[in-house]
Order: C-alpha cells, then structure tokens, then sequence
C-alpha cells in the first residue's frame, strides 16, 4: 500500500491511504491539463523520498542540467533556512534528509537553479521562487482533491 497526502486548509501535508499510487499519476479527468498532472507528479516523488528522480524530471522538462544534491547547509545559513543554492556549485543543499521530503523546499531552490542556468547574474527573487513553489504544491493538491472526491 502507498501513501498518498492530502493539504488542509493551513497548507501542511497529511497522509491518505490508498490501495495503488497508479490511480494517482495515470488516471486523471480530463479538465487537468498535462501541466498540472506533471506537477502534482513531481510533488509526488519529493513527498515519497524520490527527490533525485523528481529533479531529473524537472531539468529534462525545463531544458537544463539536473543540479546536485546535498544535505548540510554551507557556514552562515544554518540558522536561517531549510535549503539553500549554489550557483558556483549548482548544487541544492538541505538542512537534513527529512528536508528532501519536502517540496516547497526542494522547488523554490529548484527555481534558483532554473534562472541561473538561463541568466548566470539573476537568480530571481525569493517572491517568485516562491510562487513557483507553490504552483506545484496547489497542483498537487487540486489533483489529491480531485481523486479523492474533494473538490
């Protein structure tokens, strides 16, 4: 049996149980556009310790170089944030491995890595790293709506 999470009004994650994750990255109405199925997808493998995977699929669907991964934040930002992005590095690091679980995190630095792979002196503003962050995890969450009858 696998895991499937559900988002409450205060936006944190719970788990729901369901019998195959099948019905969940395949099955889907066709008012969701293939976007939204995407996203929801890749806040599914973060949710389920596949962040690699989910960061393999992300560089492929946005055309750049899958960035690498690594727990432990750089001196200086220990105390102040869950994850951080090295541009010089092009590497993601997380304060520790309950973090890669968790797509907000994963995303919003995903989308720094996004920028400075397009444009090398702009990272982009937290505010849209942000948003972009939160696009997935609303999809994901109309998708879980959705397929469990929530709408």
């Amino acid at each position: 049996m696998t895991d499937k999470f559900t988002v409450s009004s205060d936006e944190n994650l719970r788990p729901v149980d369901t019998q195959s994750i099948c019905s969940f990255t395949v099955r889907r109405s066709r008012e969701q556009s293939l976007e939204q199925r995407f996203k929801a997808g890749i806040v599914w493998l973060i949710l389920n310790g596949k962040t690699e995977q989910a960061l393999a699929l992300l560089a492929k669907h946005y055309g750049v170089k899958v960035p690498k991964v690594e727990v432990g934040l750089p001196k200086g930002r220990k105390k102040i944030a869950l994850g951080c992005y090295s541009a010089k590095n092009k590497t993601i690091t997380v304060m520790n491995s309950d973090t890669l679980k968790e797509p907000f995190v994963i995303l919003h630095e995903f989308y720094h890595h996004l920028r400075t792979t397009v444009d090398a002196k702009h990272q982009g503003t937290e505010k849209y790293a942000d948003d972009f962050a939160m696009g997935f995890v609303h999809a994901y969450k109309s998708t879980v709506d959705k397929e469990i009858g929530n709408n």
